[in-house]
């Protein structure tokens, strides 16, 4: 049963992108700098067991440097069995899309608001821009990446 909190909720569109992912059976993971604790909190409170296979998230065990290194989303694409350049990454910080291009991940969607979105399509790797997870569900390249 989930312990979601009155008003804490996932990024708009997020459900219905993650419930797509899941119908096309699309291979899809977590890769955060967050520790256990977060990911726990947020894994209860946001009822991610709905999506995400606790056991394939990329997490901070302590043993990697954090982002910008490419180690988190290396083990993220290692956990789902994929190369990095057969990888999409959605972003929505500078040292997490630096750390996505340092992995060499194939494609670098960069998330944030309207009034970001020239800095952040200037970032090294980033192919697209989107300011939610509804545009991403509108896009003709939607996942997974083919070179």
């Amino acid at each position: 049963m989930s312990g979601q909190l009155p008003g804490f909720k996932l990024a708009p569109g997020a459900v219905e992108l993650l419930n797509y992912l899941k119908r096309q059976a699309i291979l899809f993971t977590i890769a955060t700098s967050s520790e256990i604790g977060n990911l726990r909190f947020y894994y209860e409170h946001l009822d991610l067991a709905k999506w995400f296979d606790f056991d394939i998230v990329a997490y901070d065990d302590g043993s990697m440097p954090s982002k910008p290194a490419p180690d988190i989303y290396l083990r993220a694409a290692r956990k789902l069995q994929l190369e990095p350049a057969d990888c999409t990454v959605i972003e929505d910080s500078r040292a997490g899309i630096q750390s996505a291009h340092n992995a060499g991940i194939g494609k670098i969607i960069a998330i944030g608001p309207r009034e970001k979105q020239a800095e952040l399509s200037a970032l090294p790797g980033v192919n697209e821009t989107i300011t939610d997870f509804y545009e991403l569900l509108t896009m003709d390249s939607l996942l997974p990446y083919s070179p």
